[in-house]
């Protein structure tokens, strides 16, 4: 966003650029991080991608999964106020004390974040570039310009593009970014291999990448889509056609396990459900760790797996009854009782027998 031309003279001519090729065919992006210069004549000199993601000596080629750069913006929070203080100060310094501020900030980054990882580069560079006595407007045009095209709440801004039409995911191009956020951002510029793979060049232009990665997403009917486990909520690439819930199976069975919790807490707090739950939890114990241990056969354990199990199964009859409000929990209880009093007296003859008084056969 160069809209005041006094930005232009301090900027450094060799500036650290960004150059972004992606497909959805191949499921493949390719990130370059680099001087303007040398980039556009690596791309240029290539045959195909396939050269340029071998790997270069002159800028670095990060190679990834498609969407990857859009999921960049959800790095966790970094200090950006706090690295162009420091490294501001570090010009009057000397020594090498500006490559060390961006060697401690390098190490806080998550490892490949491109978005990230290229913003403060090209901060520290345009820093150690800088006449003196254009410090300060250099300054001011990071902070003021530069710097707010990574806050999240753009970035989300931007993505939530997608909820403006959610049937029809394969209209939304371009246009509908929000313009009135950054309405003179540069476009920045196209660069070919011989081959012709195309390469999007941008210069302090994150915002107009992820524009065009929405745009290239809606025509292919991809959408980015947030995980639906609360405890993740990340971005995720989703298809029209076969829409994903979870970032990964582990994210769907961390939720299952969360519902299946929150259901348990919100019976314990119901007193039939509490009393259900207490009885089972009884028989069972007794049924499995006491008698059958002791091997009772199937036969001299019928009569309390009958009583046992009609429990269980006429539960399910009263839980729907009352959920529909068609009985009450008095009439409940009544049941309650009267079944749990026949499980207790099958219970007793087998802890009698258990305890050498003789089983008393119907």
């Amino acid at each position: 966003m160069l809209e005041n031309n006094k930005y232009k003279i301090i900027l450094n001519e060799n500036k650290i650029q960004l150059a972004i090729s992606f497909d959805i065919q191949s499921n493949s992006e390719i990130a370059i991080i680099g001087s303007a210069e040398k980039i556009k004549k690596l791309i240029a000199s290539a045959k195909n991608k396939d050269e340029i993601m071998v790997g270069s000596e002159v800028a670095d080629v990060y190679i990834r999964q498609y969407g990857s750069l859009v999921f960049d913006i959800e790095h966790q929070y970094f200090p950006f106020r706090d690295y162009i203080i420091e490294l501001f100060n570090s010009i009057f310094v000397g020594n090498n004390v500006s490559e060390k501020v961006l060697e401690k900030y390098m190490q806080q980054i998550p490892k490949e974040n491109v978005s990230l990882i290229y913003a403060i580069e090209k901060i520290y560079v345009e820093y150690t570039m800088c006449r003196l006595t254009e410090i300060d407007q250099l300054q001011e045009f990071i902070s003021d310009e530069f710097i707010p095209m990574f806050m999240q709440s753009n970035a989300d801004t931007l993505i939530s593009a997608f909820k403006l039409n959610k049937k029809k995911y394969y209209n939304i191009f371009p246009s509908a970014y929000l313009s009135h956020l950054y309405p003179q951002i540069p476009e920045g510029e196209f660069c070919t291999t011989q081959n012709c793979d195309m390469f999007y060049i941008a210069d302090y232009n994150i915002l107009s990448i992820l524009k065009l990665y929405i745009a290239d997403c809606g025509k292919n009917h991809k959408f980015l889509k947030r995980c639906k486990n609360k405890q993740c909520g990340k971005l995720m690439l989703g298809n029209i056609s076969n829409i994903k819930e979870y970032c990964s199976d582990k994210c769907r069975d961390e939720a299952y396990s969360q519902a299946i919790a929150k259901r348990r807490d919100k019976l314990q707090n119901v007193s039939y459900e509490a009393a259900f739950a207490k009885a089972y939890q009884r028989y069972y114990y007794y049924l499995n760790k006491k008698f059958k241990a002791i091997g009772l056969s199937d036969e001299q354990l019928f009569p309390f797996l009958k009583e046992f199990q009609l429990l269980q199964q006429e539960m399910e009859m009263y839980r729907k009854e009352l959920q529909a409000d068609r009985i009450t929990e008095k009439e409940f209880f009544i049941w309650f009782d009267e079944q749990t009093n026949k499980v207790e007296e099958e219970c007793i003859k087998l802890n009698n027998f258990i305890k050498g008084g003789g089983l008393d056969q119907k």
